[in-house]
């Protein structure tokens, strides 16, 4: 019975993703008269009837236009297939009686934007974010909810905010929890099982985490594999029914008071945010700790360094250690002789750094690569992000 019902939401969800879509899929040819608008990288076949020299398939350019013999630049973004039609026929005229225009999609380009799909969907990931997209086309494409799916718990995650979306209910034809996305959002589906919380955003294993008696939210981070080097645990929160719970992880480790690390609530979602523009100095130099660069970024090494006080007595600047991590991967370290940049000049030596980067400044030589990427994780990781004193 169950494998039944999954099957008719899924089926349901289809059905509204055809009734609600009027993007072409990739590789397809959207017939003329479709409601999907042009977009930069979407490819166009133009077929001007017995003037093959002015007939060619065309790129939209990231401005908006496409280039046409003897016309020049057409805007074209924001148009239908009949609106460029009629477009590129207005213009043609002042050159030919009664030109005869056709235009098609030959694909659908990338707007390199994307919207989210995660939790308990059957295809949980990244999709291509199309003007007017909403939450049904999503949850299509997405492969629609599984049987474990809390429907009507989602949430709809835009930068700061979290908004509550019903899927049971629009599932059942309530057009009103149709919410219309924007590039970024995140719809998350939580699990309906009371025993588990979800953890997103900069942690190592991002995902559902069973919650014990107790749990806290540090239990939950160190649950999901652990902080990456871009978070910002500063910025953590609990979405609660859609709700933020407050927290303040740094003055928790500061003065050890539980209420600033508080117990989870089965449903619980756990958010981990991304850092903009800090990095990370330790090791022997003045002032270990987070560096804010400013609205400048990127800086180099060097720059990082003299931000935190310069390096300590004893400091060995002919190794200095760049540690970085792309998503969730382990961290690599790159291997740098700044003293050598120092007194020869050498750029290569003073690499521009990136949000969530690394800078360690060893004090003797036996701290070696793997040694300090080992030391980095867990709550040593988060009290080095947040700027607390953290042992080698």
């Amino acid at each position: 019975m169950a494998g039944v019902l999954a099957r008719r939401i899924r089926a349901l969800a289809a059905t509204l993703l055809v009734a609600a879509l009027a993007l072409p899929p990739a590789g397809a040819q959207a017939p003329p008269g479709t409601e999907y608008v042009a977009q930069p990288g979407d490819v166009l076949d133009i077929l001007v009837i017995g003037e093959p020299e002015l007939s060619r398939t065309v790129t939209v350019t990231s401005d908006g236009t496409v280039f046409l013999p003897l016309i020049g630049a057409v805007k074209v973004e924001g148009l239908t297939i009949k609106q460029i039609t009629d477009q590129v026929t207005k213009t043609l005229i002042t050159l030919f009686r009664e030109p005869k225009v056709m235009v098609s999609f030959e694909r659908v380009g990338s707007t390199g934007e994307f919207i989210y799909a995660l939790g308990q969907v059957f295809r949980p990931g990244a999709y291509q974010f199309h003007r007017g997209v909403t939450v049904a086309e999503l949850l299509a494409v997405a492969g629609g909810p599984t049987q474990q799916a809390g429907l009507g718990e989602a949430l709809i995650i835009h930068k700061a905010a979290a908004n509550a979306v019903d899927l049971g209910k629009l599932l059942h034809g309530d057009a009103s929890q149709n919410q219309v996305l924007q590039p970024g959002d995140v719809l998350v589906i939580p699990d309906d099982r009371k025993s588990r919380i979800l953890v997103l955003g900069q942690v190592n294993k991002p995902g559902y985490v069973t919650l014990k008696d107790d749990d806290r939210i540090l239990d939950a981070v160190v649950g999901a594999g652990g902080p990456t080097l871009k978070a910002a645990p500063e910025s953590i929160r609990i979405l609660r029914s859609g709700q933020p719970i407050k927290t303040d992880l740094e003055a928790f480790l500061r003065q050890g008071t539980l209420e600033l690390n508080p117990v989870l609530q089965p449903g619980d979602i756990v958010v981990m945010p991304e850092t903009d523009r800090r990095v990370i100095v330790l090791g022997a130099v003045v002032r270990p700790g987070p560096v804010d660069m400013g609205e400048t970024f990127p800086k180099t090494v060097m720059d990082a360094i003299a931000a935190a006080g310069g390096p300590a007595t004893l400091s060995k600047l002919t190794t200095v250690y760049l540690i970085r991590q792309a998503g969730t991967a382990q961290p690599t370290a790159i291997t740098l002789d700044v003293w050598k940049y120092l007194h020869e000049g050498c750029a290569n030596q003073n690499v521009m750094l990136q949000p969530g980067d690394v800078v360690f400044v060893p004090q003797s030589p036996l701290q070696t690569v793997s040694t300090i990427v080992s030391m980095l994780s867990g709550l040593t990781l988060i009290r080095a992000l947040l700027g607390l004193p953290v042992t080698y």
